[in-house]
């Protein structure tokens, strides 16, 4: 199942100065030259781009620098770029400086990175924004006690959140699940689907044991979050995986300390 979502051209344009992650850039180096782009076109694991044009529907031509005045003057490194990485990329402006004259002080980069990494997230998920305008954002994450942990693919989340989506049953406004609900509950949905492909993968008796447990275990999880509707017990991060080339999530659920 697939979803449209705007492209870095609906969303931003051409010729604009954008921040996104250095670590989307090649890390690889030869014996005649040791410098890697990513060393050379970033400060404090941050790189600066301008979009000059479309290759195809997926890639872009641009320019990379180690700063935004650097990229603003035409200087830096020539990249093709594909939608993925692009969907970390977002507008450079004074309100993510280093340093804040008005105020004199400084914003550590690496808010400047999870900021990034979150926004790029939303892309993914969430592709036709305006159906969930008026849904809050996430709320913190609470205190868990590790319990199972997974890799699975930004497609597959996708995927489960549409599902979760068209089930619910319709609410009234005033009533309407949040945001976070919606994302905890495709969370569970693609790490019980991962457990389910296992246990139906040819295991031997007693690893398929161990393995149906587990998938139990989250599914009584999945049917108390539903229920009560308390808090998430599934911590998400991003990340962009070169080697698979595209957005990957890694989950770690918990059962919360009421439980314990």
């Amino acid at each position: 199942m697939k979803t449209a979502r705007c492209s870095f051209a609906q969303r931003i344009g051409y010729v604009t100065t954008c921040v996104l992650p250095a670590d989307l850039l090649s890390d690889e180096s030869d014996a005649d030259d040791p410098s890697t782009l990513r060393a050379d076109a970033s400060r404090d694991g941050l790189s600066f781009i301008q979009v000059h044009r479309q290759l195809e529907d997926d890639l872009y031509l641009a320019r990379v620098a180690a700063s935004p005045a650097l990229v603003a003057n035409g200087d830096g490194y020539t990249v093709v770029l594909n939608e993925n990485q692009l969907a970390f990329a977002e507008v450079w402006d004074v309100r993510l400086e280093w340093e804040d004259h008005r105020h004199t002080r400084k914003r550590d980069p690496q808010d400047i990175l999870s900021h990034l990494r979150t926004h790029a997230a939303e892309i993914h998920l969430f592709p036709n924004e305006a159906a969930f305008s008026s849904l809050p954002a996430p709320a913190s994450t609470p205190a868990l006690s590790p319990m199972e942990v997974a890799e699975v693919s930004n497609r597959d989340v996708q995927e489960a959140l549409l599902l979760v989506v068209q089930n619910e049953p319709s609410l009234p406004t005033q009533e309407r699940r949040s945001r976070q609900f919606y994302l905890q509950q495709a969370f569970f949905q693609t790490m019980i689907d991962k457990l389910m492909d296992l246990l139906y993968g040819g295991q031997e008796h007693a690893q398929a044991l161990v393995v149906k447990a587990r998938c139990h275990l989250l599914v009584q999880l999945q049917r108390w979050h539903r229920l009560t509707r308390k808090g998430h017990l599934i911590d998400a991060v991003p990340h962009f995986s070169p080697e698979r080339q595209e957005m990957m999530w890694r989950l770690t659920i918990g059962l919360p300390e009421m439980a314990l």
